[in-house]
């Protein structure tokens, strides 16, 4: 109902249906023509074949990695030999566990060692020869180690295997 006394407020428009928009995506005004769209697709292809590399760089490229894929080549055959060289001296050690363990250890060489009293250093003494070769068997060591001893001089002796790496001190 409307006051036919009341001046400020205004009509609503009722009778007035809104506006309909239309289907699908609403139109900009910068609708591009097929000729349009080629053109700028060919300008985008030239644009990304100048950022590729030239046929000198792709060249260079490929000879640096020949050169580090026969670096790596050449570490690999290194690392194969130095596993063969391992895997024989490991074939040793297990030979000479197996050895030892079976009791045979007459044939291992011996060295005699001497240390003064008061002194912390061992020496190697004795044997075959002037650079002190080592002795053939333990009895011999032995033998040669009770005769040092009845000198009296009050060294201390001991008998250790020839090819356990002993360090001496002068």
């Amino acid at each position: 109902m409307i006051d036919p006394a009341d001046k400020q407020t205004a009509d609503l428009p009722l009778e007035e249906k809104p506006a309909k928009r239309g289907r699908g995506r609403p139109a900009t005004g910068k609708a591009m023509t097929p000729a349009e769209k080629q053109k700028a697709y060919r300008e985008r292809l030239k644009q990304r074949q100048a950022s590729t590399a030239s046929s000198e760089e792709l060249a260079r490229v490929k000879r640096e990695k020949k050169e580090i894929w026969n670096d790596a080549r050449d570490v690999c055959a290194d690392f194969s030999k130095r596993l063969v060289e391992a895997e024989t001296e490991l074939a040793k050690a297990r030979a000479e566990i197996e050895r030892l363990k079976s009791g045979n250890v007459t044939d291992i060489p011996y060295h005699v060692q001497r240390k003064i009293p008061g002194k912390r250093s061992w020496k190697t003494i004795g044997g075959d020869g002037p650079e002190n070769e080592p002795f053939r068997d333990w009895q011999a060591a032995e033998a040669f180690a009770k005769m040092s001893i009845a000198d009296g001089s009050g060294w201390t002796y001991r008998i250790v295997p020839a090819y356990l790496p002993v360090k001496e001190y002068k």
